[in-house]
């Protein structure tokens, strides 16, 4: 697969937020900064990086139900829980 390079936030607790392709170094510091509203430790600021990463594999999940084609009018309808 492809690897990829996006804008991305650290969080304080270590998570990671990948940010859209379409999105700014402006945006992300904004995003940070409004992550950090309540917060006054420096060494807890949300942290603004360029990340690289490539997907290995897509998983899914066998017991998901997906969209049904009816087999009345053939319209794609959302699966009913069983």
């Amino acid at each position: 697969m492809t690897k990829t390079t996006r804008l991305a936030l650290i969080y304080s607790d270590g998570s990671l937020g990948l940010l859209t392709e379409d999105r700014s170094l402006d945006h992300a510091f904004k995003e940070a900064k409004e992550s950090d509203f309540n917060e006054h430790n420096p060494a807890n600021f949300t942290k603004v990086a360029r990340v690289a990463f490539e997907v290995l594999e897509i998983v899914t999940d066998p017991d998901a139900k997906g969209p049904a084609t009816c087999s009345t009018c053939g319209a794609l309808h959302a699966a009913k829980e069983a």
